[in-house]
């Protein structure tokens, strides 16, 4: 009783961005207050943006800029398409079908700058390039929450200087960027926006305590990966975790929605209605010959002239999909994932130094499976 009222009291006296356990980390916040009042924490389970009652001076400008208080406008999709690019080796090496490599390419090529999340130096940020070799550092899924850092700040200055500039992201930071260009005034004529379908995003926390916990030092890490086409599986450094063609804790836990943050299980940007110029995903269920699904297929969502004008100039072939059966393969065009009974589970016996054991408790099945099919597999009993 006496920790429930300390922390009770503690609320009290930090008062929050927006209400309790939904913010998404966007940071834009963070971004447009010239105080250094608001700091955005980090529990594993969700992200609260606090502010200090001694720095703050009550501007409001936090408040009006988090898109979790504000009417976000969002748009049908005019066109619903599935396609690749045209260049093999992008597409062999791209988590999908390589459309988002693609567009970011052509946009390179016409002067633009193009900011994306990588890896970088133990942390997951986004990054503005105007090169077309750096392109290579955005390639791939990466099943973690990003960090936007003060990019806001910097698209802001590119388009005071009249550059062209490709964002691409989670829906809720792309919406964020947009709210932070409303509030600060800033036109947007030059700004162009393509969102990823979500399923839910992870705090990093979660990935490195494991990686951790497997020896793996989060400063000798050049390189993550999380998924080869239709091959789930988190690989670091080109080496797997575990056996190749299984899943690792993490992966099990990622795709069975115990990971997420809690805000990611009432997703305002889980709906067939999108934030950006382009929405892009998996074309997961498609009709296609097989062939094309083993190269990978991407779902494309166009919204907005902009996002025309941005497939038009690219080096993607592309063909009709049927829009509901798009919806149907890809759940988070119609709700966030839902909790269950193992999310609760997992995060009633969570231990940062063991997330295998955790999972274990609530897929016990599953994970006998998956050491039995690794053993077969290094046996070379089964491809």
């Amino acid at each position: 009783i006496k920790k429930f009222v300390r922390n009770l009291i503690e609320e009290i006296k930090m008062r929050l961005v927006c209400e309790k356990d939904i913010c998404t980390g966007c940071n834009a916040c963070v971004n447009v207050c010239h105080k250094n009042a608001v700091t955005i924490v980090d529990t594993y389970k969700e992200f609260n943006a606090y502010i200090d009652e001694d720095k703050c001076i009550n501007c409001n400008m936090c408040m009006n800029v988090c898109p979790n208080r504000a009417d976000i406008n969002m748009l049908k999709p005019q066109k619903w398409l599935q396609g690749w690019t045209e260049n093999e080796f992008n597409r062999k090496m791209s988590a999908s079908g390589g459309v988002a490599t693609a567009i970011a390419s052509s946009f390179l090529k016409s002067g633009g700058m193009v900011c994306s999340c990588v890896y970088e130096r133990g942390a997951f940020i986004y990054k503005m390039i105007s090169d077309e070799m750096m392109l290579d550092n955005f390639r791939g899924s990466k099943y973690v929450k990003s960090n936007p850092g003060m990019i806001y700040i910097d698209i802001m200055n590119a388009l005071k200087e009249n550059n062209k500039i490709l964002f691409i992201g989670l829906p809720c930071h792309v919406a964020a960027l947009k709210k932070y260009m409303e509030v600060r005034k800033q036109n947007i004529q030059n700004l162009y926006t393509i969102d990823l379908i979500c399923h839910g995003s992870p705090s990093p926390n979660i990935l490195f305590n494991y990686l951790k916990n497997k020896k793996i030092e989060i400063g000798n890490i050049y390189n993550i990966n999380f998924r080869q086409k239709n091959l789930f599986g988190l690989s670091v450094n080109n080496r797997y975790i575990k056996q190749k063609g299984t899943y690792d804790g993490y992966t099990l836990a990622f795709l069975r929605g115990l990971i997420y943050t809690n805000n990611c299980y009432q997703c305002r940007y889980a709906t067939d209605k999108r934030i950006s110029d382009i929405t892009l995903g998996d074309s997961w269920g498609s009709d296609l010959a097989d062939i094309e699904k083993k190269k990978g297929i991407s779902l494309i969502l166009c919204q907005t002239y902009k996002g025309e004008m941005l497939l038009s100039e690219a080096d993607i072939a592309t063909k009709d999909v049927e829009q509901e059966k798009a919806i149907e393969s890809n759940g988070q065009l119609k709700a966030p994932f839902k909790k269950s009974k193992e999310y609760y589970r997992f995060w009633n016996n969570y231990n940062k130094d063991n997330l295998d054991y955790s999972v274990f408790l609530c897929f016990p099945v599953k994970c006998i499976k998956q050491r039995i099919k690794a053993i077969l597999l290094k046996a070379h009993l089964i491809k």
